[in-house]
């Protein structure tokens, strides 16, 4: 998979780009927040470049009380129905706009079922490659109108970011050849690079005989750091959805090879809820380098060995 960047490094290297500014929960924990993202702006570029895009767009407008979250959402999709346009995206597309998903994806996110069947016909007419890819982003986080054969060969042809972008795009939906492909990939051990989110091929398609298929494949995989993140992150999101414990050997593998922190820290909670946090990773959790793992985990194994 291409590199996942955090918002403001993305900004870095793009400040054409467009990244999520949702950061900011419009509840009790907001304030909070926000003091945490202007402390650590004042020694990480990174994250100054975020705090700096987010106040341009208004996103730390002074309150007199809690916005609705419902509100909220809806005043959000307005308003990024106002920046992007079905016109104006296609136009950026043409244009090859922008090295990372974020505006195509968030118009998809937002478009109407016909914008959306606009674009996917869009797919079929156009020869450029980097175009091609940049309309194949708006379907990152909304359904394909249609699944024609052609999307299934770009997801399993040579070309890696067409693949890693139509995999991205058969998530969203569920089919019997979706499931497929799928199973494919994972007995053929194609879970890295490009492939790295082919397991949420599964999400939209899962059958319990899956389990043991991926658990399976996984122990068979040498990671580097952003495939093994990429992965953790896809088995996380499979529990979560699916809740079968028999899925925790896969959580406990993506405990242990993950990179990500905050992964690690749901996985420990899920596996608490499904009571398959034992002595041994409660101890190890322990010692682990994000607080808030070693703080549940001091607080349940207190518990666990009552």
């Amino acid at each position: 998979m291409t590199l996942r960047l955090n918002r403001g490094e993305r900004l870095l290297l793009d400040s054409e780009d467009f990244v999520p500014d949702d950061l900011l929960y419009i509840d009790e924990t907001e304030n909070e927040l926000k003091q945490a993202l202007f402390k650590s702006a004042e020694t990480d570029a990174g994250i100054k470049v975020y705090k700096d895009y987010l106040e341009a767009r208004g996103v730390f407008k002074v309150r007199s009380a809690p916005v609705d979250r419902e509100v909220f959402k809806q005043n959000h999709h307005e308003r990024i129905r106002k920046e992007y346009n079905l016109m104006g995206i296609l136009e950026d597309a043409s244009n090859k706009v922008g090295t990372f998903p974020g505006r195509y994806m968030t118009f998809g996110k937002h478009a109407t079922t016909e914008e959306l069947e606009k674009v996917y016909g869009q797919l079929f007419i156009e020869t450029d490659k980097d175009i091609l890819l940049r309309l194949l982003w708006v379907f990152r986080r909304a359904p394909l109108p249609q699944l024609d054969e052609l999307i299934f060969d770009w997801a399993t042809g040579k070309d890696k970011e067409l693949r890693e972008a139509s995999i991205n795009a058969l998530t969203q939906i569920s089919d019997e050849r979706v499931h497929n492909l799928g199973i494919s990939k994972v007995i053929a051990g194609e879970l890295l690079d490009a492939d790295s989110d082919a397991l949420e091929l599964f999400l939209n398609n899962f059958e319990d005989d899956d389990i043991q298929l991926i658990k399976k494949a996984i122990d068979t995989l040498k990671p580097n750091i952003e495939d093994a993140h990429s992965l953790g992150f896809s088995i996380l999101k499979l529990g979560e959805k699916h809740s079968k414990a028999e899925l925790t050997y896969t959580l406990k593998w993506v405990y242990e090879n993950t990179p990500c922190s905050n992964c690690r820290y749901r996985v420990v909670k899920r596996l608490h809820e499904w009571q398959k946090l034992d002595s041994a990773m409660l101890y190890e959790c322990q010692f682990d380098a994000e607080e808030d793992i070693r703080s549940f985990a001091e607080e349940h194994n207190g518990n666990h060995n009552k």
